[in-house]
């Protein structure tokens, strides 16, 4: 890999490679830096922790957190990254993030696990469950353009997968070939959900609670747009 601990301002670190976790960095202090192009098992661009105004694009993990995994970002922008498991991020703690155009070949094509405060996930997918976020805590949370199942079939929360929202907005996500275009499984509280779309059930949400929401123009191909 890159780096591993220590304090790191500034820099830029690609096309590293490791074989366990952390294609650039694992553990330590990142300050505006950029996390291009680098590869591990586990957190494609950084495993662990602290990034503060931090860029993680393109890199990729075989496993869990194309660009990050088990870390907490402050302030960052997590784009373009590839992994099995949370094509953004897994397991990690992220505010006022802008995580987009992340994809998963299984589950959460933003973020997989973890807790996001004000944060936007937008044209993240999934080939699988989960296309913005699969499982994990949102607060005032803004999820749009998110897709599950990408491969075609059998994706079901487009926005969202077996999360916990809170004041978020859902708006134009889409579960192809599957239930819950903005959110399956989840539980949401005060939150918007409109315009997202549903291949069979539940246009809005399928399954899950709903509660002091507003559920406007949502379809579905089946029942319960």
């Amino acid at each position: 890999g890159g780096a591993c601990g220590g304090v790191l301002n500034n820099c830029t670190l690609s096309y590293n490679l490791a074989g366990g976790t952390g294609g650039a960095t694992a553990g330590g202090t990142l300050r505006y830096c950029y996390l291009h192009d680098n590869h591990s098992n586990f957190g494609g661009g950084s495993s662990g922790g602290t990034l503060n105004n931090c860029t993680l694009a393109n890199n990729l993990a075989d496993n869990y957190g194309g660009g990050v995994d088990g870390g907490t970002l402050n302030d960052c922008t997590v784009a373009y990254n590839q992994g099995e498991f949370g094509g953004g991020a897994a397991s990690s703690t992220l505010s006022n993030c802008d995580i987009y155009n992340n994809s998963a070949s299984r589950s959460g094509g933003g973020t997989y696990s973890g807790t996001l405060e004000n944060s936007q996930l937008d044209s993240n997918s999934a080939q699988g469950i989960g296309g913005g976020a699969y499982q994990g805590t949102l607060s005032r949370c803004t999820i749009t353009h998110n897709l599950s199942g990408s491969s075609g079939y059998g994706g079901s929360g487009g926005g969202a997968y077996g999360a916990s929202l809170n004041n978020c907005t859902l708006n134009s996500n889409s579960a192809r070939g599957g239930d819950g275009g903005g959110a399956t499984s989840s539980s949401l509280t005060n939150c918007l959900l409109t315009s997202n779309s549903a291949g069979y059930y539940g246009g809005g949400s399928s399954g899950g609670t709903l509660v002091n929401c507003t559920v406007v123009s949502n379809t579905a191909s089946a029942n319960g747009g």
